[in-house]
């Protein structure tokens, strides 16, 4: 009886021994999968910032837009090898030295864009020739008074240079465009490292209905902001909507592997190519399209409902 029970009593410590080891080995399971993830979807991005800088802007009397200056020099361009949200396209971070030149604070808005159309140098958006003045929410859009303060759509690449072109400015180039959007300190967003939030940009929040959409936040609209709606996302130089709102056309054509042979003065892109770049992300994209660096490309011949543009001119051409 004695020997039985101690049998009993070996058992159920054997027993108790594997349960233990059982459980350990899946928290340790958990937790490495756990710290795999976060490993994997949040790099760590450390850096040091910039000095705070004091905005320096103006008036450009053509289109009454407000610009912002970008000083000369170099920055950083590009994403690391080691970034795990980045695409091979955006790769190498290498060393790119501008001119100083000037951005347009905000997008450019459908009340300027009629301007241009008005003095019968711009199109009304379109697509393929069919006036488009809805967007993705709203049946009445361009035209509207209450909505010349949001970013122009359904403009292709063409139609964004003739305006550029008729307010005596031009598309920034892909560099020009990175600079002004991130500054000089290798920053993941234009306002810095910290997290996104319906306080800094206007993305695939809770007010949109994507597989991707980010339920935890709410940026206000479930399609294009105003303008300029956005001040704690101002990026070092003080332009506003760099990330979310509209895709933005530069000048560059693209090729997936430029950035490997890319001269380090003032580059403006391949020579031709079948895509023109497209830049800061829109109201449709998550954390991972909405990055400076993150670059996008379509037909310079087609336009979409969340696609816009902003202006630049090198210093000196006021």
């Amino acid at each position: 009886m004695e020997k039985l029970q101690n049998e009993r009593r070996r058992t159920a410590i054997i027993t108790t021994i594997l349960m233990i080891v059982l459980i350990l080995c899946t928290l340790a399971f958990i937790i490495n999968v756990v710290f795999h993830y976060t490993s994997l979807r949040i790099p760590d991005f450390k850096f040091t910032p910039m000095a705070p800088l004091e905005t320096v802007s103006m008036v450009w009397p053509a289109d009454e837009s407000e610009m912002v200056f970008v000083p000369a020099g170099s920055f950083k361009m590009g994403s690391a090898y080691d970034d795990k949200e980045a695409y091979q396209s955006e790769m190498p971070v290498h060393d790119v030295i501008l001119d100083a030149f000037w951005i347009d604070r905000t997008e450019v808005t459908t009340g300027m864009y009629t301007k241009c159309v008005d003095a019968g140098a711009c199109e009304v958006p379109n697509i393929a020739g069919q006036p488009i003045v809805t967007s993705r929410t709203r049946s009445e859009y361009y035209g509207k008074p209450e909505y010349a303060n949001y970013p122009v759509i359904y403009v292709n690449w063409y139609q964004a240079t003739d305006y550029c072109t008729w307010a005596g400015k031009r598309l920034p180039t892909e560099a020009e465009w990175e600079k002004a959007a991130r500054g000089t300190d290798g920053r993941k967003y234009p306002w810095g490292n910290a997290n996104i939030s319906g306080k800094r940009l206007n993305y695939a929040d809770r007010n949109t209905d994507f597989q991707w959409t980010i339920a935890l936040f709410d940026d206000g609209y479930a399609d294009t902001a105003p303008v300029g709606n956005y001040p704690d996302g101002a990026s070092p130089y003080g332009a506003l909507d760099m990330a979310g709102n509209v895709w933005e056309w530069v000048s560059d054509w693209f090729a997936d592997d430029y950035y490997k042979n890319s001269p380090t003065k003032n580059p403006d892109g391949p020579a031709d190519g079948d895509y023109k770049v497209l830049r800061g992300g829109s109201w449709q994209n998550s954390n991972f399209g909405i990055r400076p660096t993150m670059r996008s490309r379509i037909n310079p011949n087609i336009s979409y409902g969340y696609v816009g543009f902003r202006c630049a001119i090198s210093d000196g051409s006021n």
